[in-house]
């Protein structure tokens, strides 16, 4: 898990795994600045030296970043921690996983 603090001098309050995959680990967090919670993902440690994943991390925050609809996350931030993991700072939506949602049945 990444140490409360390691992004932006401490303005980010890390808090708990929301997810994991291919990519990166996905972390509730509260942005002190701003007085809110976001999600924050991170490449994941065993990929740090992976140029790949950190510019694949890149397209994906550039892509989301370039839409503007209601059922996509708004992109707050990205960069690199001190240690060298990429990271993506967006908006938080609270609610069920897509997984969840599936074992109930067809949308």
């Amino acid at each position: 898990m990444p140490a409360a603090g390691a992004l932006d001098s401490g303005r980010y309050e890390i808090g708990r795994l929301l997810g994991r995959g291919g990519l990166g680990e996905v972390y509730l967090a509260h942005d002190r600045t701003l007085d809110r919670d976001v999600a924050i993902k991170y490449v994941s440690p065993d990929k740090v030296a992976d140029a790949s994943a950190r510019r694949a991390l890149l397209r994906e925050a550039r892509a989301a970043a370039a839409l503007d609809h209601p059922y996509i996350c708004t992109v707050y931030e990205t960069g690199e921690t001190p240690d060298g993991r990429g990271y993506i700072v967006m908006q938080y939506v609270e609610g069920e996983t897509l997984s969840t949602v599936l074992q109930q049945g067809a949308m």
